[in-house]
């Protein structure tokens, strides 16, 4: 569904810095300084994964390349250049510049230009319409997929600093932000590192060890996954995890949906989880592990396969040495490259494992764990790190669009002066586009 309210009710609602303006700005509407192409539906009989035109759908703002590419005939208006804004019309609402090859602007996405930058520039509406957008989206209403309509867009309410200030405003973001972006690199760099210590941890502790090796299938009572038909969701009830649902090492109920007692009776039908039971997923994200706690009580998707370890083994120990690069590597490799990985239950059992005494098994998960406990407490805190730059980034936003973050100078032209050049043109514009409607109108008649 879309909108039901017009964006000028939303901004006088609104209590968001990123909607407001200061006292000496003005508003102007997104159609008064820019175009609204809408993509266009291209036939999907000639979308190609290997040869043609990048072809720009909603799945690849943000990105920059496409999943499809065009190979039948297209009206040039179509194509979109590198640096275009571009704005997903479902969903999420998305805003980004087009960073890859020119491309062809598919159906729900549209492509925003700026008229003329000397009035309205294309850097101050790319850091001022997201926050437009997420509002919007957040008074669409919705049974499925949100919808944002062009004229939505047309009809925004942008603010209107005064030129000399917007250009300032947008170095100064700038500035800020290839600041916060460096660090950002920086922390990301050194999560992976983590990573990669991580594995190597495990694989000095597991795979370097002289103990005889087994397949899965021997040192478990089961080897099963969860419910290939779950039942409808619940409001609430058991809770109902899926792949997402297993992070870090640990299950987590974060974002999870439920199933009613009488949905649980189903799935447990097929497997009912106990304490100690190694959790692997098994479709789409491979090879993330857990050990169900003591006294957690959920219902497996089909997306979760789950091990039941033979009294000699360790429930820690076989999560850990699921966890070794090489296993996990084996795992991905098994499921193959299709769109939807899928590790099959077949060759989980397969799966190889070192297994010396059990006594030794719990001597490594007690070394290991102490290990990456150290690892684990570093990337919590690149964790907050990278969620103090978003709020970091969001904050310089709303001084920006708030008049808080350069100085106002008294000698600029005033933003009242500028949007009646803005209203000028527009009308001049509209004028020319008329006088051509009736002169080709006339030649026709003819």
């Amino acid at each position: 569904m879309t909108l039901r309210v017009h964006p000028d009710e939303i901004v006088r609602e609104s209590t968001s810095s990123l909607l407001a303006i200061h006292p000496t700005w003005e508003r102007v509407r997104l159609s008064d300084v820019a175009d609204v192409l809408n993509g266009f539906a291209f036939r999907s009989a000639y979308f190609s994964n290997s040869e043609g035109v990048p072809l720009l759908r909603i799945r690849d703002v943000g990105r920059s390349q496409t999943e499809a590419s065009y190979v039948g005939e297209f009206d040039p208006a179509y194509l979109v250049e590198a640096g275009s804004l571009v704005v997903g019309m479902d969903g999420d609402f998305r805003v980004a510049r087009w960073t890859g090859p020119p491309a062809l602007l598919n159906q729900r996405v549209c492509k925003i230009s700026v008229r003329d930058d000397s009035l309205y520039d294309a850097g101050f509406l790319f850091y001022a319409l997201p926050g437009y957008l997420d509002a919007i989206n957040a008074r669409t209403s919705s049974v499925t997929v949100k919808h944002l309509s062009s004229r939505t867009v047309q009809e925004i309410p942008l603010p209107l600093p005064p030129l000399a200030e917007r250009r300032r405003i947008v170095a100064a973001i700038e500035e800020h932000f290839s600041r916060l972006d460096a660090a950002i690199r920086s922390l990301q760099s050194g999560s992976r590192r983590l990573e990669r210590l991580r594995g190597q941890i495990l694989a000095a502790s597991i795979d370097a060890l002289d103990a005889p090796r087994f397949p899965v299938a021997d040192v478990a009572h089961l080897v099963t996954d969860g419910d290939h038909n779950p039942p409808a969701r619940a409001p609430n009830g058991v809770p109902h995890l899926t792949a997402k649902n297993v992070k870090g090492g640990r299950l987590t109920l974060d974002g999870c949906t439920f199933v009613s007692e009488e949905g649980f009776e189903q799935t447990r039908r097929r497997y009912e989880p106990r304490s100690g039971d190694v959790i692997v997923t098994c479709v789409g994200t491979i090879g993330e592990v857990a050990v169900v706690p003591p006294g957690f009580q959920f219902s497996a998707d089909r997306n979760l396969a789950a091990i039941r370890p033979r009294p000699e083994v360790d429930a820690s120990y076989l999560a850990l040495a699921l966890r070794t690069p090489r296993r996990k590597q084996a795992m991905r490799g098994a499921s193959g490259s299709t769109a939807q990985p899928h590790l099959y239950l077949r060759d989980l059992r397969a799966l190889e494992i070192p297994l010396p005494l059990i006594d030794e098994q719990r001597r490594i998960v007690a070394e290991v764990e102490q290990q990456l406990s150290v690892v684990d407490a570093m990337a919590a805190e690149i964790d907050r790190a990278l969620r103090r730059s978003t709020a970091l980034r969001r904050s310089i936003l709303e001084r920006a669009f708030s008049g808080k973050l350069v100085p106002q100078d008294p000698s600029d032209e005033p933003a009242s002066a500028l949007l009646e050049r803005i209203r000028a043109e527009r009308a001049a514009a509209e004028t020319a586009t008329g006088r051509r409607r009736r002169r080709r109108a006339t030649m026709r008649a003819r």
